[in-house]
């Protein structure tokens, strides 16, 4: 009995920051997403600024 199996190799897109900072960017992102068919998990994380933005105003003391 043959215990090892084929498991497809998978690749990982992950694009952020200035990479989705504005509609080109993003459109840039979508053409490089159309146009690779392989078997793929795309990740998308915050745009350029919004994760800092986020981290200051989670410091500031807002009830």
């Amino acid at each position: 009995m043959n215990l090892v199996q084929s498991i497809p190799s998978l690749t990982v897109a992950k694009f952020g920051g200035t990479s989705v900072a504005d509609f080109e960017a993003m459109l840039r992102c979508a053409h490089i997403i159309k146009n690779n068919t392989s078997n793929r998990l795309i990740v998308v994380s915050a745009s350029a600024g919004v994760t800092n933005y986020l981290v200051r105003l989670s410091q500031k003391n807002i009830p």
